[in-house]
């Protein structure tokens, strides 16, 4: 479980540890902490629907429309080099 704090939006999420590689990646082509991506996520949601369902999911499905429109499979195979990477660091 990772819980990320920006402003007054406090996002509990339980992600593997790809997608928040993922979510890091798309942070930081918006020059934005990963923070603050997931917390504008969270306020653009709760503008359009007046809530927010199950944001674990909507993370999820962002991930998978980030690399399909944007890079294709070589982001998450890049996301799994900063992860294996990441282990051997360890």
């Amino acid at each position: 479980m990772c819980v990320h704090h920006d402003q007054d939006v406090a996002t509990v999420a339980h992600l593997e540890a790809l997608f928040w590689s993922i979510l890091d990646q798309i942070a930081k082509s918006q020059d934005m902490s990963t923070g603050r991506f997931i917390s504008t996520l969270h306020d653009e949601v709760l503008e359009l629907r007046g809530e927010v369902g199950n944001f674990t999911s909507l993370l999820r499905v962002t991930c998978a429309v980030y690399i399909e429109r944007n890079q294709g499979m070589n982001l998450v195979q890049s996301a799994q080099s900063d992860l294996t990477e990441e282990k051997q660091v360890a």
